[in-house]
Parts: C-alpha cells; sequence; structure tokens
C-alpha cells in the first residue's frame, strides 16, 4: 500500500515523518510503504513546532483564500495523476487534511465520474476550511463561531508550549502540553483515553452545519480513517470533516490527547490498526468508484 504524507502548515516532510514514526514502526515495512512531500512554500514555524523541530517549513499555500486552495489543490491533483504508479491513499496532518479534503471535493465537482487518483484517505487532527466550504453548502454563523473560537483556543493553548517546555527542562517533570480539555462540546471533558466512540450528531446539526443533504461533490464516499484529540481544541473541524464522510466507510478515533499524534505504544498500535483497516477496505472495493 502506497500512501503519501502531507504534512500541517509551518511544518515538513521531515518532521511529518518524526511525528508519523512511532505508529508507521508497527506496520510492516514490506506492506505499507510512505512517501512525505515538502509543501511549495516557506512558511514560519507552526505554534509550538519550534521548541522541537528545526527548519525549515513550509505550508501549501500562502494566501488563506478560495484561490489560494484552489491553487494548492490544482498542484497536488497534477502531481498524483503524473505518477507512474498510482498511490493507494493520502494521508494528512492539520493543513494536509483540508488539502486532502478539498482534492477530494474539487476533483469530484470539475471531474464527475472520474475516479480520484487515490482510493483513501486518512486524517490526522484536520479539518475541511469553511471559506471554501460555504461556496458549495450553507455555514451557518453558530458554525463559523464555534471554528473561530476554536482556532483561537488552539492559538493561545501552542502559545503556553514554550513556557511548559521550559518548566519541564528546568524541574525534570514530565506534563502534558495539552492538560487542559476545551469546553466547546458537551461531554468531551469526561474523556480518559484513547476511544473508537464516535461522538453522535443529527446530520441536521453538526456544530450547527447541516449535513444531511449534502450536494453530490462535497460527500467523500471512499474509506476514511479520522483522528483527533479531545483535548484539540480543533477537533471541532476533525468531527465536522468525519460527517462529510459515508458513514459506513468511515471510522474515527480519538486519541485522548490534543493537536498532536502521542506516541504510546496502545495509541500507535490502534491508528496502524485503522491504517491496516482502510488498506482492508480498499481491498474490497469500497474505495473505487
Amino acid at each position: 500500500m502506497r500512501i503519501l504524507c502531507l504534512h500541517g502548515a509551518g511544518t515538513s516532510a521531515e518532521i511529518f515523518k518524526s511525528q508519523t514514526s512511532a505508529l508507521r514502526w508497527k506496520l510492516d515495512e514490506t506492506e505499507y510503504k510512505f512517501d512525505f512531500l515538502d509543501a511549495p512554500h516557506p512558511w514560519k514555524p507552526g505554534p509550538g513546532v519550534g521548541p522541537f523541530f528545526d527548519g525549515p517549513y513550509y505550508s501549501w499555500w500562502t494566501d488563506w483564500n478560495e484561490n489560494g486552495v484552489k491553487a494548492a489543490v490544482d498542484e497536488l491533483l497534477k502531481y498524483l495523476k503524473a505518477q507512474d504508479e498510482p498511490y493507494d491513499a493520502l494521508m494528512g496532518f492539520s493543513q494536509g487534511c483540508h488539502l486532502i479534503a478539498m482534492a477530494i471535493m474539487w476533483h469530484q465537482k470539475d471531474f464527475p465520474g472520474e475516479p480520484l487518483p487515490f482510493k483513501g484517505a486518512i486524517f490526522l487532527c484536520g479539518g475541511v476550511p469553511l471559506y471554501v466550504l460555504e461556496k458549495w453548502i450553507h455555514v451557518p454563523e453558530e458554525t463559523k463561531r464555534i471554528i473561530r473560537e476554536s482556532g483561537d483556543a488552539l492559538t493561545n493553548v501552542r502559545a503556553q508550549t514554550p513556557l511548559k517546555v521550559e518548566k519541564m527542562l528546568q524541574t525534570g517533570e514530565r506534563s502534558s502540553l495539552w492538560d487542559m480539555p476545551t469546553a466547546l462540546w458537551d461531554g468531551k471533558d469526561e474523556k480518559i483515553g484513547p476511544t473508537w466512540d464516535t461522538p453522535s450528531f443529527t446530520k441536521t446539526n453538526v456544530f450547527g452545519l447541516d449535513v444531511s443533504n449534502l450536494p453530490q461533490h462535497v460527500q467523500i464516499d471512499i474509506p476514511t480513517f479520522h483522528v483527533y484529540g479531545h483535548k484539540d481544541p480543533m477537533c471541532t473541524a476533525s468531527l465536522i470533516l468525519s460527517n462529510l464522510c459515508r458513514e459506513d466507510r468511515r471510522q474515527v478515533y480519538d486519541h485522548g490527547g490534543g493537536h498532536d499524534i502521542p506516541r504510546p505504544s496502545w495509541v500507535s498500535e490502534d491508528l496502524a490498526g485503522g491504517i491496516r483497516r482502510v488498506k482492508e477496505r480498499i481491498a474490497e472495493g469500497k474505495g473505487l468508484r
């Protein structure tokens, strides 16, 4: 299984490779091949990235609007279609998830009836940009407010990262960088650890968004694996994206942490298991149109 990996904004292919090393170690390297691609635009380090990883850092787009995203989507689809051996799945973190989701939707809109150049998707702590999604479906102010507040909360949490790292270095005591769960949706502060339990939403109200009657090109039909952490303020975006995907072809997993990829062995094994299931569903033909 060939998987193309797309990093988050303000990181790099090398950083994403490090972030996923524990879960990739759980997978047979003779069966799974991961390729990591650098985004084209130099960028500042993402919040909380600098204390842990050296640069250079990149972003998939520099204009955070529809045109910026569309240009990145076009380049990605061009790259994928030029491969002699197609990729079976794409895996993204944060902004990389945005890019994958938009590539699926734009391809389905611009090339109806033409198969995607990949058959499955793995979304790690990422959603879909509402400023593009609202071009196709109604995005109410409630949803925009929740995502805006989620983003602000993530920025505030990450701003404390250097101070927490310095304290750990001084005291020798390890502590979680995500010790305060966000409170943007009921019940998540009660979660204790990793879980496969999917939060329940009505189709007409996913953080205010009505997903009960999506346009054909907006619904994601291929097998998907959605990973989020309930301590991540932006978990709201991850859950919105999961509800744009076919329920019978998706997996949703709460790793118990924040906007990151935790490395405990049991979490890595769960993540590897989710990727194995994507592979199985592709093999069953459920990733084919």
